[in-house]
């Protein structure tokens, strides 16, 4: 395929048409987008279903056509969806009166469930999250890339369906135009599985529901009228309504065992007249919701353990934590996305979960947390947070005396745009070398045992002629990389099925360029092609912002000139 070229010779209307965009885009507040022309489209046909509708992006109707699941994959496409409400209640609506006491306990039925994760392995489990928010990647491409993964020590998968969920009945209108079907949902499980990873769906319950509270259907169940982020925990039409999406994911999901039912980030909570009549505190209103919830998915898989984010606990006191009754009912997943995870979570919230949760999770970052407009994972953000989640999972917290809980494993994240309303940040094609990166850096850590959690140690396995020029990632990302250049980056190297000729990158390779354009668009792992399109875009870019700033062309005077170069392209000149 095809590359673009930014050096001298190069097409001006090719080198404009992938800049310009992005930067006029830039200075108006938006964010980017890598699809700006046809062959960078092309890049990506085998990776990606782009929403035509969220994208900012000048786009022509071939590329539209190359983001189509349809035409790529051989499946009968899906049915027509009912998008008017319908009359009939929801199909299960339970008593949304459940209370803590009324739930079976976690370790009562734990102990059959647990068996879905390799228990007695000794070993901690490594699940990939895939958000498919606003892009779900095309049939073959996540075959592909779930393959590396599994290799690379994967155990089970996270799917954060969102809109992509085929939803059926009353809540079709949740599903976006691009959403996969039924068909697609059951051959991706089934593709899971059979390579060795248990699927865990994500539903989201409190927060983050702005895929229903935005539309007019739902928005009664707004906790503020204005923000349509957060629902209501005390409307009488909540549960049946939360209910019904667990149904159906569930029912597309029958060997799960366990469910993720989010709740992070409730950003508005006991503010409207309904919760402000119930005279409970926040922290009391939460609990009595994600107990609700627990109860309804009990009540359709009674040996289901559901997990949450934790951001909303860790703020309590530990008092609160231990009233609240939760440590009966969830697991909580921790999450910390850069480099001093220890500093992220305050050791009073490692000491309320120690004493409440008989396990708990702790979750990392491959990708979509280096910015909401980032092009690529930062590298050596990613080797620094794992390589930090593994020190104080094999260590516990460093000069403290606070007992950390039991450590089930280890959720990487990869999120696909900050909420609803966002444009994508890191698309997955790029980020595969990240989540390379990051499952062998928990590998080799966890091979190491507990020697990965002092770090004296870890720089005494380095080269002899260790380098110390990483400075500005930080003592944890120098302690990593000294850990890996023996270890990890060769294995990462050759999973990328990089050149042989070429060699791993050094500590300082990585350190002058945590992106690493050039060396790794010439390897062939899924997603390559795309990644070298994005390494051009990256490198033409700052050259664009540049002659924009100085004045030497109006943004109206760019945007009427790459119209001009689209439509020299699409006549052939």
């Amino acid at each position: 395929m095809e590359k673009f070229s930014t050096g001298p010779g190069t097409d001006p209307c090719r080198t404009l048409l992938l800049t310009s965009v992005h930067a006029i885009s830039s200075t108006r507040g938006q964010v980017h987008s890598f699809t700006s022309s046809r062959q960078v489209a092309a890049a990506s046909s085998d990776c990606i279903q782009y929403s035509d509708r969220r994208q900012s992006v000048v786009r022509s109707r071939s590329v539209r056509r190359v983001f189509d699941w349809k035409r790529s994959d051989s499946e009968t496409p899906q049915k027509q969806r009912l998008k008017t409400p319908n009359k009939e209640p929801y199909w299960f609506a339970p008593d949304v009166s459940v209370t803590v006491e009324s739930l079976v306990p976690i370790g009562d039925w734990e102990e059959g469930v647990l068996g879905v994760f390799n228990k007695g392995s000794g070993r901690l489990e490594r699940v990939l999250h895939l958000d498919l928010k606003g892009a779900p990647p095309l049939a073959p491409f996540l075959r592909a890339t779930l393959a590396l993964a599994g290799d690379a020590g994967a155990s089970a998968l996270l799917v954060e369906y969102e809109d992509a969920f085929p939803y059926w009945g009353e809540l079709a209108n949740l599903s976006a135009h691009d959403a996969y079907s039924v068909q697609q949902v059951r051959d991706l499980v089934e593709m899971s599985e059979r390579l060795g990873m248990h699927v865990v769906p994500l539903v989201q319950t409190f927060g983050h529901l702005e895929m229903a509270l935005k539309q007019r259907q739902w928005a009664h169940l707004r906790e503020e009228r204005a923000h349509p982020d957060a629902i209501c925990p005390s409307h009488p039409q909540t549960m049946p309504f939360i209910s019904e999406m667990i149904r159906q994911v569930l029912e597309l999901h029958p060997h799960s065992r366990y469910i993720h039912i989010g709740c992070d980030e409730v950003f508005h909570l006991g503010t409207c007249s309904r919760c402000r009549s119930q005279r409970l505190e926040d922290w009391q209103l939460f609990s009595r919701h994600v107990s609700a919830v627990v109860g309804a998915v009990r009540a359709l898989r009674p040996a289901a353990v559901a997990l949450v984010w934790d951001d909303m606990l860790r703020r309590w006191p530990p008092a609160h934590v231990a009233a609240s009754g939760l440590g009966r009912l969830v697991q909580p997943v921790v999450w910390a996305y850069g480099a001093d995870v220890a500093a992220q979570v305050p050791r009073f919230a490692w000491h309320a979960y120690s004493r409440s949760f008989r396990q708990v999770w702790v979750a990392s970052a491959f990708k979509g947390a280096s910015g909401e407009t980032a092009l690529a994972p930062d590298l050596r953000r990613t080797a620094a947070n794992h390589a930090a989640w593994m020190r104080l999972v094999s260590g516990g917290v460093a000069g403290s005396e606070v007992e950390t809980p039991a450590f089930r494993g280890v959720v990487l994240t990869g999120w696909s745009r900050y909420d609803h309303f966002a444009a994508l940040c890191e698309t997955l094609p790029v980020a595969v070398p990240s989540l390379l990166l990051a499952l062998l850096v928990v590998d080799e850590a966890e091979r190491q045992g507990p020697r990965a959690a002092r770090a004296d140690l870890l720089a005494k396995v380095g080269t002899p002629a260790a380098d110390t020029s990483c400075t500005s990632a930080g003592k944890a990302a120098c302690v990593t990389f000294l850990y890996t250049e023996q270890t990890v980056l060769p294995r990462w190297w050759s999973t990328l099925s990089c050149p042989r000729r070429s060699t791993p990158p050094s500590p300082s390779a990585l350190e002058a360029d945590p992106y690493l354009w050039r060396p790794l668009s010439a390897c062939a792992f899924p997603g390559a092609d795309a990644y070298a399109a994005v390494a051009d875009v990256a490198v033409a870019v700052p050259k664009a912002e540049l002659f924009l700033s100085e004045g030497r062309v109006s943004e109206l005077r760019a945007t009427a000139w790459v119209r001009g170069c689209t439509k020299q392209q699409r006549v052939g000149t």
